[in-house]
């Protein structure tokens, strides 16, 4: 039998792992939610219509596409909402992505999309093109097209730099959160930590499910609670927060696809616990019950 001042040091021990576990899992879990391999997704659950309707650019953009020489078809905000969405434009949107972040861990704050970039990507949404604009595109009708979201989008404006700037948070924290080493470096922690609460617990193994599952359990309420939150009162942010959240609504879903997985693994990983701790008591008890018979 253990030593009784022994107890309520074992208990803190306990405690703190559990609460360092909790705080590795909302960070490591918040470092998959910002990866660009997610942008597609938010592009796609993005009420876009609703972002133009407060900018002056969705209105210009509307005007200047349905202009076109080219064009035989009638553009408005809807079109290009739904052109946005299709699951090449968004797939593209998020090698764009991927673009500014790899810009960004390389520190290099002046890249911006390039109209020779544009150029190649509009070449790969040959099809999406044609029934956006009702013609079949030329090589010629891409370039127009490319000069005119440059004039658009203003494009040397868009520099990894300028874009931070914008949002006024500095660059150390996108840094961090695009930073793949970062999430590697978190995601070994957490198996770090998972390995000490194993071997700490190993003479009481089930003491060792429940210190993990507890904080994976929660973190997932967490998630799920704060995706059902943005998805349905994005409002409750307020001031930049709410307009950020607005245009990335569509990371909603994603927060709760994680929040259901990690509570569910949470929920299972308890339940584990308390089986062993079942077995380990009905197991004392029938020991108890042969001795006695003896």
């Amino acid at each position: 039998m253990e030593p009784v001042n022994k107890r309520p040091a074992n208990g803190i021990i306990m405690a703190v792992l559990c609460i360092v576990m909790f705080l590795l899992l909302c960070l490591f879990t918040a470092l998959l939610v910002v990866r660009t391999g997610n942008v597609p997704r938010i592009v796609r659950n993005t009420d876009i219509t609703g972002i133009f309707d407060d900018t002056d650019i969705g209105y210009y953009m509307e005007y200047q596409l349905h202009y076109l020489p080219f064009n035989n078809s009638s553009i408005w905000l809807a079109n290009i909402e739904v052109f946005l969405r299709s699951d090449a434009v968004s797939n593209e949107v998020g090698i764009i992505a991927e673009r500014y972040a790899r810009a960004l861990s390389a520190g290099n704050l002046d890249y911006y999309l390039t109209t020779d970039e544009i150029l190649d990507i509009l070449e790969n949404l040959g099809p999406e093109l044609n029934e956006l604009f009702d013609h079949h595109m030329t090589q010629e009708d891409n370039v127009i097209l490319a000069d005119t979201l440059d004039d658009i989008l203003d494009l040397e404006s868009l520099t990894v730099g300028g874009i931070i700037e914008d949002l006024g948070i500095g660059t150390t924290i996108p840094y961090l959160l695009v930073s793949p080493y970062l999430l590697w470096g978190v995601g070994l922690i957490c198996f770090g930590m998972l390995f000490i609460i194993f071997y700490y617990c190993r003479r009481k193994i089930a003491n060792a499910f429940l210190i993990a599952g507890i904080p994976i359990l929660l973190t997932g309420f967490i998630y799920l609670a704060g995706g059902i939150v943005l998805d349905t009162h994005p409002e409750l942010l307020g001031g930049r927060l709410y307009n950020l959240a607005r245009m990335a609504a569509g990371a909603a879903g994603i927060l709760e696809d994680y929040g259901i997985v990690l509570s569910v693994a949470g929920a299972l990983t308890v339940a584990v616990s308390f089986v062993l701790r079942g077995r380990v008591l009905f197991g004392s008890s029938t020991r108890r019950q042969n001795g006695e018979l003896v």
